[in-house]
């Protein structure tokens, strides 16, 4: 008779392994779980003997003899003389019945017990669970991540991270958080290496400070600014580009490879910690949502003439009223105010 199909391996359990062959094997595990489960409960004596069993089959001499302390404790305390019997054959035929029929019992048992390690081995190997940080639009939150990284959000902005930054079976080698938004990361060095992995770029670093921005939704890439030290930038489709301190990068959201470095004055890395505002050589299709996000107001511009046009400009502390003011009058524009937001637009 066809045995019955069970459950596959959970699809978030599964993904977390690299390995087809490893997830073959515990998919093929997991399945049987569900049979083990319905075994009879393993009694204290049986649990002993499978014990004695599993430790004789899988440990060096060595570690049998120490896996069995209440064999050899028995055996030394004992006073009676040892005798040595010789056995008939209908008495090795009446042990050798006697073994069948343990191993027929034990066998349920061990399957059972097999499953109750199987789940803790999943429970307590597995990596650490995912852990995600939401900022609301109008706001910025400053967060420490397990290793003492610090870390500033921008406004309507996620980040995610593995709890302990966690692996399986051990402490992760490297140290990773998935970005969607703008941060500034001030990472705290303990030999792994740092990465912030975006929609179509990753940053890797040991030690230092930097901001990355990545919106996927503007059409401008992933910008990365370097504070202090030094980080190497990837694109999803080009090779690493290292950045020092005052370098400034773009990982083109068409291309998605890392254009060359420019330099950007230190005050400029990040301004909205402090309550500013800056734009490199950006469209206002990009830096008008950038601003919708920063003062949680709505930003519309009239035509797509508008949205095309570059802009760089820096300012220290500014509302939303006074910097689309200077956006304005900079760029030869009007700014209306109505119920709803703001718009820009030709005169």
């Amino acid at each position: 008779m066809k045995e019955p199909q069970h459950d596959r391996l959970p699809d978030d359990i599964a993904a977390e392994l690299d390995s087809v062959t490893e997830r073959d094997a515990l998919d093929t595990l997991w399945q049987a779980l569900p049979a083990a489960r319905s075994q009879p409960e393993v009694t204290a004596s049986e649990r002993d003997a499978m014990w004695a069993a599993i430790m004789a089959g899988t440990s060096t001499p060595a570690d049998v003899r120490t896996a069995q302390p209440r064999a050899l404790a028995a055996s030394a305390s004992s006073s009676a003389p040892r005798v040595e019997r010789v056995r008939s054959p209908r008495s090795i035929s009446a042990a050798s019945t006697q073994r069948s029929a343990w191993a027929s019992r034990a066998a349920r048992p061990m399957a059972a017990l097999a499953a109750v390690l199987l789940v803790t081995t999943i429970a307590v190997a597995r990596p650490g669970a995912w852990q995600e940080i939401v900022v609301p639009r109008g706001e910025a939150r400053a967060v420490m991540l397990p290793d003492s990284t610090r870390v500033m959000l921008n406004a309507d902005s996620r980040l995610r991270y593995r709890t302990a930054f966690r692996g399986w079976f051990r402490r992760a080698a490297t140290r990773e958080v998935q970005l969607l938004g703008s941060g500034y990361f001030e990472v705290r060095r303990d030999g792994r290496p740092f990465v912030v992995a975006t929609y179509n770029a990753s940053v890797r670093v040991l030690g230092t400070a930097f901001s990355v921005d990545a919106w996927e939704t503007d059409g401008t890439g992933t910008v990365v600014h370097v504070a202090e030290g030094k980080v190497a930038v990837a694109g999803a489709a080009s090779g690493e580009t290292v950045l020092q301190a005052g370098d400034r990068a773009i990982v083109s959201h068409g291309t998605r490879t890392a254009g060359p470095a420019t330099r950007v004055a230190a005050e400029r890395v990040a301004p909205w910690r402090d309550g500013g505002f800056a734009a490199i050589d950006e469209p206002l299709g990009a830096v008008l949502p950038a601003i919708a996000r920063r003062y949680d107001v709505v930003v519309n511009a009239v035509d797509s003439s508008v949205a095309a046009r570059r802009i760089t400009l820096y300012v220290p502390e500014a509302s939303a009223d006074r910097l689309l003011g200077d956006i304005a009058t900079m760029q030869g524009l009007v700014l209306e105010r109505r119920r709803d937001g703001y718009v820009l637009r030709t005169p």
